[in-house]
């Protein structure tokens, strides 16, 4: 029996997927993004932050256009402990932390672009969408995957149904659940963080001055991310026996407790939409490559969304794996060679490592009431308060700036 034959293939159709399609067919790469690609026909109120480099990189991919009107530009971040967690704190600063675009020198900047953007991620979904549909390297099969066979000198996968698919590369970006990961035996380290998180979209009546602001409340942090127009998307974490009860009150309610801590900021609040649960965990792959088969995206790492660093992480994935097969196919190596998931397994390495257990170390250290932590806390706010230098640093790596980036998000 005929099977059809692609370079590569990614395995998830969702945002992590199509991205990484698209960064490959960029530089050149045919690709077949196999998956359900339907959207959800429920208003969905998660968004995503997406960092000035992942920003470039959407430029690059022609998917910015399609979401310039629909994103909130991010012109100042606040961090705050919610409450006086030391005596010996000065004027405040101890409890209070706050950085603009304004550190950021005009050569760390590329066409303007602020801090990040928040986008919700229904346009997200739909602008890679049909970027991908349009692509002319890229080959949309809306097939589930059944099954994964590694054979000496390629893959292949089964498609439900029956259909057959050869390829020289599998990349999974089937989610943190991934059967493909799982079915190769790739080790993780995984944890729960015993949160929730709840996610809703309200509107103010001041104005958010396109400010993120995050407030570290004993249960878990609060964040408030500016929308577009007078709008804010809240993702609080708390933790699960708290959900239970807080969504037994009702969505109304929820959103009232929100305005307790964000009422100084944005003034009262209304409930735009629903209120939506989602379970928060940690996984890391202690490696991302196996036989002819490469992890990106939540396969290979998902961690705690207070930093907003999930889907640039996905970014950073995605661009470095089509730099590394572009080099190597340049030298005549083919895109499954071991050689090359290795060369992608190090250079991911630092950066993986760095967010996946610095955020969990965060969310644990800033999730509690424990006087010690949060005092300890409270020192390093004041430390960084007073730094511009340090102040900046974290400027530029809340906007995915930091060390060697791959080619689509250089400056």
């Amino acid at each position: 029996m005929s099977m059809d034959r692609y370079e590569v293939c990614v395995v998830g159709a969702g945002m992590a997927g199509q991205l990484t399609a698209l960064a490959l067919a960029e530089r050149g790469i045919a690709v077949a993004l196999i998956g359900p690609s339907k959207l959800p026909s429920e208003k969905d109120p998660r968004t995503t932050a997406l960092a000035y480099g992942t920003v470039r990189a959407l430029r690059r991919l022609d998917v910015w256009s399609d979401l310039d009107r629909d994103a909130a530009p991010i012109e100042r971040i606040e961090v705050n402990l919610g409450r006086q967690a030391s005596r010996f704190r000065e004027k405040g600063s101890a409890t209070k932390l706050a950085f603009s675009d304004g550190l950021l020198n005009d050569q760390d900047r590329w066409e303007g672009t602020p801090l990040a953007y928040v986008v919700e991620n229904e346009f997200l979904r739909s602008a890679l969408h049909r970027r991908c549909a349009r692509h002319t390297e890229i080959c949309l099969v809306e097939s589930p995957v059944a099954g994964l066979e590694v054979r000496s000198g390629d893959a292949v996968l089964r498609l439900e149904g029956g259909h057959t698919v050869a390829t020289d590369l599998v990349i999974a970006c089937d989610g943190h659940a991934s059967r493909l990961r799982r079915a190769s035996g790739i080790r993780t380290q995984t944890g729960d963080f015993d949160q929730d998180a709840l996610t809703f979209t309200v509107g103010h009546t001041l104005p958010h001055m396109h400010t993120a602001r995050q407030v570290f409340l004993p249960g878990g942090p609060l964040a408030a991310l500016p929308l577009s127009g007078n709008r804010c998307s809240v993702i609080w974490s708390v933790r699960r026996e708290a959900a239970d009860s807080m969504l037994a009150s009702g969505s109304d309610a929820i959103a009232g407790m929100a305005g307790n801590t964000l009422r100084e900021s944005l003034g009262e609040l209304t409930l735009h939409g629903p209120v939506v649960r989602f379970p928060l965990s940690f996984l890391y792959a202690e490696r991302i490559y196996a036989d002819r088969l490469a992890l990106v995206g939540d396969t290979a790492h998902l961690i705690h969304p207070l930093a907003g660093q999930g889907f640039n992480l996905t970014v950073r994935d995605a661009a470095t794996l089509a730099d590394v097969l572009y080099e190597g196919r340049a030298t005549g190596l083919a895109v499954g060679s071991t050689s090359l998931l290795v060369d992608y397994d190090r250079r991911r390495r630092a950066d993986t490592v760095a967010t996946a257990f610095g955020t969990r170390t965060l969310a644990r250290a800033l999730s509690t009431s424990e006087r010690l932590s949060r005092t300890a806390t409270s020192f390093g706010f004041s430390l960084v308060q007073r730094s511009d230098a340090l102040r900046k640093l974290l400027a530029k790596e809340a906007g995915g700036d930091l060390g060697s980036l791959p080619s689509l998000m250089a400056p």
